[in-house]
């Protein structure tokens, strides 16, 4: 009865640091607070308490369904379920817009890098002066803000 008693007491613990957490739950203290949930469903919950007979099982089950504590043990799973859930689609969306910035700016070097070396082929022959070469140098970099902006919104 004692080890039911703990188990549920543990449970309450965690509930309640869980409710605490209300309009920050996806910061830094739910990780904490999940690992210590994974170390007490890892041991303590499905830890038997006897291995010989299944009567300390029996009356384990009767303290359980007195208090309750499947239904909030259930009720916790699901909540720190939908929190790894959450993590993990923001996770997600980080990684996407990372992706899609490497994307647009990969575009614009992509352009600009070109327009240079043909830049660099016909200044040679054609961009004598320096006014002349400073003028195709900002239109390269209008260019490369225009493809730039383009891949954004576009």
């Amino acid at each position: 009865m004692l080890f039911g008693l703990i188990q549920y007491s543990y449970i309450e613990d965690y509930a309640k640091s869980l409710s605490q957490l209300g309009g920050e739950p996806l910061g830094r203290e739910i990780d904490a607070l999940f690992l210590r949930w994974l170390a007490f469903r890892n041991i303590l919950w499905w830890h038997h308490p006897s291995f010989t007979t299944d009567i300390a099982e029996r009356i384990l089950r009767r303290v359980h369904r007195g208090l309750r504590t499947e239904r909030l043990y259930n009720e916790l799973e699901s909540g720190f379920a939908t929190y790894v859930e959450a993590r993990r689609h923001n996770a997600e969306e980080r990684e996407a817009r990372a992706i899609r910035s490497l994307q647009i700016y990969g575009a614009g070097f992509a352009v600009v890098s070109t327009a240079a070396a043909v830049m660099q082929v016909l200044g040679q022959q054609y961009l004598k002066t320096g006014v002349e070469k400073a003028s195709a140098l900002v239109g390269l970099i209008v260019v490369g803000v225009g493809v730039i902006t383009a891949s954004r919104f576009g």
